[in-house]
């Protein structure tokens, strides 16, 4: 196919195109990990600078953070967030969460 991108000056903006093959035989495809993977490949039209690059963070996972505990003054926070999320939902939403949120063990 021949495609021309053009940018606000009208001017054409340069282009690579390729097919990205999708191996998964899911019935529903995520093409957001499948454009990663392709962007990781060193192909014809890949953006290695678009890949998500893991760090390596074993270390931070090592031992206690402070992040493990929650500081009591932000569970007010925490409330005001999960409601107002809450509110947001839609019903089959809410419901799910509220069969999730009664799985839960207390804490």
């Amino acid at each position: 196919p021949r495609l021309a991108l053009l940018d606000g000056d009208a001017m054409p903006i340069p282009v690579k195109l390729d097919i990205l093959a999708i191996t998964s035989t899911a019935k529903v495809v995520d093409y957001e990990i499948e454009t990663e993977r392709y962007n990781k490949s060193a192909k014809r039209a890949s953006l290695p600078q678009f890949a998500t690059m893991m760090a390596d963070d074993s270390t931070l996972l090592s031992d206690v953070s402070e992040l493990d505990t929650v500081p009591p003054q932000s569970q007010t926070l925490t409330e005001q967030r999960l409601k107002y999320w809450f509110r947001l939902a839609d019903p089959q939403t809410r419901h799910h969460f509220l069969q999730w949120a009664e799985k839960q063990p207390p804490s």
